[in-house]
């Protein structure tokens, strides 16, 4: 009979066990309350996003504000659908931007001149609406939103949804105001994204400043003027000290037959974008395969558009950066003088350093032509780029 009762026991035990790991496969509503194990607390709670999506994928990271760089995010794991969790990034954030106008001047760096944090605005419900503002101990500064976005596949009569994790906050800078959103899929992309609002900063009325701007009312001229947004990318893919960075792009000696070729950026290398030969750069671990034996990283998938380019300006010679990490490289211009760093900008980063810990710098930029919409309040103007797992798992791991 006691036999009997310990394996009736022992049954019982598996049997909840089964259900309970069961359970915890199961697909739910998105929620921001842990579904697995967490990733090693690098935070106080206040200062953690933990989001768990319907299908499964799961974001954990920390985030704080800082004055120059405004927000920038720490420690981010992502745990792909059925998959273990994989370690993506030290740190994301802004590494500056730069607004130099048509006429030659002014020429504005808003993170390291003004400071993005040290401008940003207050935020209530009314501004994100579905989400919950966070709280740096001082402001309610960062909204952080789970929303659709859309279809992920298709395929016959076979289709899923897809969502994602909006975290962005607002700095008003002058008389621009910017919007600075991260999106974190729930398939692991990554999509920087900023806008541009607020109001005209310069609206000329003389007619010799209307071949730098276009008209937008009697005898008025809005000033055009270039965003250059540059990104600083600090990934951490999968175990520490493994990751390396490399080009890729394709051509050929001619005719229709276009090939890969590759390059391992061992040492600190500036470089420009190629829209004829679409190249493109990824994040590997050297040392971690997935199940089909390939080594997983990210790819930076940029989208390409304006180039601006300025011999005086050596930072703006080239379009990506990567660098070794260093303490003191904060802010791509104006670095040693208003970041506090060593080194003048991101060009003088690059100086044959061999890379062991690499980060990488992007640029976005866009041309602002005004118009008569852009009066009194401009409508939002967006742009972005994304990061894709590749070879992060050995299949597309959401259902």
């Amino acid at each position: 009979e006691r036999i009997r009762r310990i394996l009736a026991a022992c049954i019982a035990l598996a049997a909840a066990a089964a259900l309970g790991l069961l359970l915890g496969h199961l697909p739910g509503a998105a929620s921001d309350q842990p579904a697995a194990p967490a990733a090693p607390a690098a935070c106080s709670p206040s200062f953690s996003v933990v989001v768990t999506f319907t299908n499964g994928g799961r974001w954990d990271m920390c985030w704080e504000s800082r004055a120059k760089e405004g927000v920038v995010y720490r420690d981010g794991y992502y745990t792909p659908p059925g998959n273990p969790q994989q370690k993506i990034f030290s740190q994301l954030g802004i590494g500056q931007i730069f607004v130099p106008y048509d006429p030659g001047s002014p020429r504005f760096h808003d993170m390291s001149d003004f400071g993005i944090g040290s401008n940003h605005v207050t935020l209530d419900g009314s501004d994100c609406v579905d989400g919950k503002v966070l709280n740096d101990g001082a402001k309610d500064m960062l909204c952080q939103q789970v929303f659709s976005h859309g279809l992920r596949y298709l395929y016959g009569s076979v289709s899923a949804q897809k969502e994602a994790l909006g975290l962005w906050s607002s700095a008003q800078i002058g008389a621009y105001n910017y919007v600075l959103q991260w999106n974190f899929h729930d398939d692991g992309t990554i999509e920087p994204v900023i806008g541009a609002t607020g109001r005209l900063q310069y609206v000329d009325t003389s007619s010799a400043q209307a071949q730098y701007g276009w008209p937008i009312g009697p005898n008025r001229w809005g000033r055009s003027h270039i965003h250059t947004l540059y990104y600083r990318l600090d990934f951490d893919v999968g175990p520490a000290g493994n990751d390396a960075v490399e080009q890729y792009e394709f051509g050929g000696p001619g005719g229709t037959a276009r090939r890969i070729f590759s390059t391992t950026l061992s040492t600190e290398t500036a470089a420009q974008y190629s829209t004829e030969r679409f190249r493109f750069w990824r994040i590997v671990d050297t040392a971690t395969t997935n199940a089909d034996g390939h080594r997983i990283s990210y790819e930076i998938a940029p989208k390409f558009g304006y180039l601006h380019r300025n011999q005086v300006e050596p930072w703006t010679l080239n379009d990506v950066y990567v660098t070794n990490y260093a303490a003191g490289e904060i802010c791509a211009t104006h670095n040693a003088s208003n970041c506090g760093g060593t080194g003048s900008d991101v060009s003088a980063f690059v100086n044959g350093e061999t890379v062991t810990d690499p980060v990488v710098w992007l640029s976005v930029t866009f041309h602002h032509v005004p118009r008569d919409e852009d009066e009194i309040n401009m409508p939002l103007h967006w742009e972005s780029f994304k990061l894709y797992p590749r070879d992060l798992t050995s299949v597309n791991p959401t259902p």
